[in-house]
């Protein structure tokens, strides 16, 4: 995994997008990084489902954005900076955005996250497919949420099915930060694990840092990682979607009791 020196910013330039923007601005400030802006429309087939836009449709809706994003510029201050880029499409959104991270080699998406819930929102919800499905990592932001930059992490993993690039690229999040990390190993009871060989790895990768080792055993793994991020002042929780089944019992139980994280803190997700 590369630094984080390119990130990505979803937005459809509404009002409701400024606090998004304005995080993500700041986010990238505090890591020295170049900034990508992207807007994706879509536009709905006709009854045959012909999909054919005429050039100048296309191009009223790429004017109408300019004007959007103009107006963001004159409110929100680094919008306008040269290290900022506007891009604008029309298509599916997951496509055009993988297709630009490919190209412009982005290293981290940054996405809004506007339901009451923590993760009941993600849920079937476009952020789901971008977590699972985007070609580097994702960061969800609540509403609202002002860019403080993280004091205490938490990892949420399965240490026995863990890449160790992807452990590497966490460690490297942490140092930039100064963070603590709390290491959450979760399966489900009741799963026998080598917790030496645990230990030994997460010295390799974490060893300069201040971090703990927390072995949840618990076939309830979604309330533990809940309480545990409920009672620990964690600031960003991270997650490793696709290989783990645990993600998706976790996200499944989530919606079901539709209060899920009730401190709403970011999410990052990287896929292995």
């Amino acid at each position: 995994m590369k630094n984080i020196e390119k990130i990505l910013i979803l937005s459809d330039f509404s009002n409701l997008s400024q606090p998004l923007l304005k995080y993500g601005l700041a986010l990238a400030k505090y890591l020295d990084a170049q900034v990508w802006v992207q807007y994706v429309y879509q536009i709905t087939a006709n009854i045959s489902g012909d999909m054919f836009i005429s050039p100048v449709v296309l191009e009223g809706f790429e004017k109408e954005v300019q004007k959007k994003y103009s107006r963001l510029q004159q409110d929100i201050p680094g919008l306008d900076q040269d290290k900022v880029q506007l891009a604008v499409s029309s298509g599916d959104l997951l496509t055009e955005v993988n297709e630009l991270i490919d190209k412009e080699q982005i290293n981290l998406v940054v996405m809004g996250n506007r339901s009451e819930g923590f993760l009941t929102n993600i849920l079937g919800s476009t952020a789901n497919k971008m977590i699972q499905h985007a070609h580097c990592p994702v960061l969800t932001i609540p509403q609202e949420i002002e860019f403080q930059p993280f004091k205490k992490l938490a990892l949420a993993v399965d240490l026995q099915k863990s890449d160790p690039e992807i452990l590497a690229f966490l460690a490297q999040i942490a140092t930039i930060f100064k963070a603590r990390v709390d290491i959450i190993h979760v399966s489900p009871a009741p799963v026998p694990v080598d917790v030496g060989k645990m230990v030994n790895m997460l010295e390799h990768h974490f060893g300069n840092l201040t971090y703990q080792f927390f072995h949840i055993h618990t076939s309830e793994i979604d309330k533990a990682i809940e309480k545990h991020v409920e009672g620990n002042s964690t600031d960003l929780l991270m997650l490793l979607p696709r290989k783990h089944p645990f993600f998706d019992s976790l996200f499944q139980k989530s919606i079901s009791r539709q209060a899920a994280y009730q401190k709403k803190i970011p999410l990052l997700t990287l896929r292995q």
